[in-house]
């Protein structure tokens, strides 16, 4: 995000850009529009960072508002559903209207001193009210994982309450005290978030995070999982986890290999071992068969 400037449309005319200099800029691409009146310079802008581009962009425009919600997630690298989302999130505080226009969406709530910070530059809620606002509005298990990152982050469950409690009684005030009861900082991931939220939906019984498999020579693995009166460790492999298992000079097949020796390890040690999918993550058949075949292929286990 180093290489681009944004500028309104009013100082680069300032600086003696005509309309067809600007015009003709913009059809050659070396200059971008943002939102109305603002113009970015410099190269491309990575999908990543785009919606971040656009939060400055229209806090240009916006002086009393603050990034919120979504793209307040995006700012402290909280775990959002999209990448780059459509809208611009802001609040602003009564006696402000709330107003969606293209590219943006105004929220109108209270703002306390508490729920304000700066981060990079931009103003924005701070990681306890983001969790809280998002947590209202967004899909459950969004709101959980979200949650669970804010714990991790030291944010504590009271101030999660406090801050959801300081814009009333709004709509969904009661499911993010859900959202916040069943949070839990261990959750290491969006995916394991998801795969919490699905086994309650299933009925299934809660595990152990983060579980510290040990045999007779000490530590063998910390699993995402473990369901201690099955002998089952589980396991959630989204491409990024993948990713990480490569080491220096490995292949996929390195890392591949390494999972199957792991795994016959943890079978050696007495626990049995599940693995699903991201997208098994949030399917609650799926993830329920998948588990109850462990729990039933575990009874077999020597102990």
């Amino acid at each position: 995000m180093d290489d681009w400037i944004l500028r309104h449309t009013e100082q680069l005319r300032a600086d003696g850009w005509s309309k067809r200099d600007l015009d003709n800029a913009l059809k050659a691409g070396t200059l971008a529009r943002v939102v109305r009146g603002v113009i970015r310079t410099g190269g491309e802008v990575a999908q990543e960072a785009a919606h971040l581009v656009r939060a400055r962009a229209v806090l240009m425009r916006q002086s009393t508002s603050v990034l919120s919600h979504e793209s307040a997630a995006l700012v402290h690298r909280l775990p959002i559903r999209l990448v780059d989302p459509p809208l611009v999130h802001l609040t602003a505080a009564p006696p402000a209207h709330a107003r969606v226009r293209s590219g943006y969406h105004v929220h109108v709530a209270p703002l306390e001193a508490d729920d304000l910070v700066t981060v990079n530059g931009l103003r924005v809620t701070s990681v306890a009210r983001t969790v809280a606002d998002v947590a209202r509005s967004a899909p459950y298990a969004w709101g959980v994982a979200m949650a669970d990152r804010g714990l991790a982050r030291r944010i504590t469950r009271e101030e999660l309450l406090a801050r959801a409690e300081s814009v009333g009684k709004r709509t969904g005030a009661g499911r993010v005290r859900q959202v916040i009861a069943f949070a839990d900082a261990r959750a290491e991931s969006p995916a394991e978030s998801a795969s919490r939220v699905t086994m309650a939906r299933a009925g299934l019984p809660a595990p152990t995070l983060q579980f510290e498999v040990r045999d007779a020579a000490g530590w063998l693995a910390t699993c995402d999982f473990a369901w201690e009166e099955h002998r089952v460790v589980g396991e959630v492999d989204g491409k990024a986890k993948f990713g990480r298992l490569l080491k220096a000079g490995d292949t996929p097949e390195d890392a591949a290999h390494r999972q199957v020796m792991r795994d016959e390890a943890l079978r050696q040690a007495g626990w049995w071992p599940c693995h699903w999918s991201w997208e098994e993550a949030w399917d609650v058949r799926k993830l329920t068969t998948k588990l109850e075949g462990a729990f039933r292929a575990a009874e077999n286990l020597p102990r």
